[in-house]
């Protein structure tokens, strides 16, 4: 970041650490651009069990095609989440048609369609720039 030490009264980052590859390199930058006796802090996404939609769908998918499997298991094991789907760019179009069948198929679950409400949850943590 391009702020100078001791910046901020409260430095955050929300949803999106998991993201980013040298996330190790971000959370110093937070660290260093806080006041002494700043809150720091960070959310992460529970990719493995709090994303039920996006389990849903990569469950589902990774059924259907070896492909998925693979991008299940790195999407589940990424640092920071103990556990996104740009894997869909990467099927032809008839598997993308099975894909959205099954997917919909476990979306509806037997209901009509219409909205639906799925739990996400995030692991938080907060603590204090050293003096």
């Amino acid at each position: 970041m391009t702020y100078p030490d001791g910046t901020f009264d409260r430095v955050l980052s929300l949803l999106v650490l998991h993201f980013v590859p040298r996330a190790q390199e971000a959370i110093a930058e937070m660290a260093r651009v806080a006041k002494p006796g700043a809150v720091v802090g960070a959310a992460v996404w529970d990719a493995r069990g709090g994303r039920i939609a996006n389990r849903l769908f990569f469950d589902t998918a990774s059924m259907l095609d070896p492909k998925a499997r693979e991008r299940r298991a790195r999407n589940y094991a990424r640092p920071l989440t103990r556990p996104g789907a740009e894997y869909v760019r990467t099927l032809d179009q008839s598997m993308r048609a099975r894909l959205e069948f099954a997917v919909r198929a476990a979306y509806l679950d037997g209901d009509a369609d219409g909205p639906r409400s799925f739990a996400a949850l995030a692991y938080a943590v907060k603590g204090t720039a050293p003096p």
